[in-house]
């Protein structure tokens, strides 16, 4: 589900994303817990000399599991904005804008640490692979699939599977939305207008 969109008039939202994902918030926060425990006993693996390479594939593994878990809790606090702007949208005009920015700027740092994630894991798995790439030489990437063997990472020629179900969540739409709502805002209360451009598919 979409996160909420503002209103125009009163920056009221429809629904609470929040109640809407009660449940997997709440694993959310446990997992968390279970991958700080983790990520401690990886770092902590002292002695290990002929395994180093398969060490680091792992915390990588575990660093995307993290970022998982930490976009879920990202779409919480945006929520949370959310809900506090629409309360101070009659009281404290500018205020409550500013809290939309900040839910926007919330988008833009998620998508800073997704990236930052893939490339990380990027470079370090393919020390190992030998990565596909579109084009080379002159020549065109085609791989033929069969129903077996037909998923998601065979198609995808980089390493972006491991995102997929990120980069295919609407934050570009929703940001897209509420910079419109949030203008629409700020000009009907003689406040500053604001550009913003998440380009959420890209990494």
């Amino acid at each position: 589900m979409m996160l909420p969109v503002p209103d125009s008039n009163n920056l009221s939202i429809k629904f609470n994303w929040t109640d809407s994902n009660y449940k997997r918030l709440q694993l959310a926060q446990s997992f968390l817990k279970e991958n700080d425990e983790l990520i401690f006993l990886i770092n902590n693996l002292n002695g290990i000399v002929n395994n180093q390479y398969n060490i680091e594939v792992i915390k990588t593994v575990a660093a995307l599991c993290r970022q998982n878990i930490t976009m879920l809790l990202y779409l919480k606090k945006i929520n949370e904005l959310l809900q506090s702007a629409s309360k101070e949208a009659d009281i404290n005009p500018a205020n409550a804008l500013y809290l939309v920015d900040q839910s926007l700027d919330l988008t833009a740092l998620l998508k800073t640490e997704r990236n930052h994630v893939l490339d990380s894991l990027t470079k370090v798995w393919y020390h190992d692979w030998l990565p596909l790439v579109k084009e080379a030489n002159g020549r065109k990437y085609l791989q033929i699939v069969d129903d077996v063997k037909d998923h998601r990472p065979i198609r995808t020629p980089d390493m972006s599977y491991l995102i997929y179900r990120e980069l295919n969540y609407p934050v570009d739409k929703w940001a897209e939305e509420t910079l419109k709502a949030r203008n629409e805002f700020a000009l009907h209360h003689a406040l500053k207008q604001r550009d913003f451009n998440l380009l959420w598919k890209d990494y």
